[in-house]
C-alpha cells in the first residue's frame, strides 16, 4: 500500500466519504470521485479499513475504565487554584497524559473558556448497571391490593369453561 492509500484510509474514516477522502490523500479534483470509488473496490485497502476499525473501536473493558475515570472525578488533579483562588484547568497536562475524554465540553465565553466535566454520577449509575447492583423490580397486585386474578382460556373453550 503507497503512501496515498494509506492517508486515503485515514481520511475516509474521518469523513466516510471516498470522494473527500481522495482529494485530502492527494488525488485529484478531477479524478477524486472516480478514484476513491475504485480504491474501495481493493481488498487490501478494504482490510486496512477494517484493521483500522478494530484498532479504533472501544472494547467493553475500555468503556468501564473510562467511567472508572469519570466516576472517580480525575479531571480534579487538572484544576488549578491561582492566587485568588479562581479555577483554572490546565489543558495542556490533559492532553499530554491523554486525559481530554474526561472533558464532556468546552465553550467559550465572555468571561473566557467555560469547561464541562462528565457527570460522576452518571458514569457510577452506568458502572452500576453494569455490575446489576441496581435491579428495578414492579410489583403487580389485583384488586385491593389481593392476588391476581386469572382466567384461563383454552383454544376449543370459547367459553373459558373447562
Amino acid at each position: 500500500m503507497n503512501n496515498k492509500q494509506k492517508a486515503f484510509v485515514e481520511y475516509y474514516l474521518m469523513s466516510w466519504n471516498a470522494t473527500d477522502a481522495a482529494k485530502k490523500a492527494g488525488y485529484s479534483e478531477a479524478s477524486a470521485r472516480a478514484q476513491g470509488s475504485r480504491l474501495l473496490t481493493y481488498d487490501y485497502i478494504l482490510q486496512e479499513i477494517e484493521k483500522r476499525l478494530k484498532e479504533l473501536k472501544l472494547d467493553a473493558d475500555e468503556v468501564l475504565l473510562r467511567l472508572g475515570e469519570q466516576a472517580r472525578a480525575e479531571y480534579a488533579q487538572y484544576i488549578i487554584l491561582d492566587s485568588l483562588y479562581k479555577a483554572c484547568v490546565d489543558l495542556e497536562a490533559m492532553q499530554r497524559d491523554g486525559k481530554m475524554h474526561l472533558i464532556k465540553a468546552i465553550k467559550e465565553t465572555k468571561y473566557g473558556q467555560q469547561i464541562e466535566f462528565h457527570d460522576v454520577q452518571t458514569a457510577l449509575q452506568l458502572i452500576g448497571r453494569h455490575h446489576k447492583l441496581f435491579v428495578d423490580r414492579n410489583e403487580v397486585s389485583g384488586a385491593e391490593g389481593g392476588p391476581v386474578q386469572l382466567k384461563v382460556i383454552y383454544d376449543n373453550d370459547p367459553d373459558g369453561q373447562a
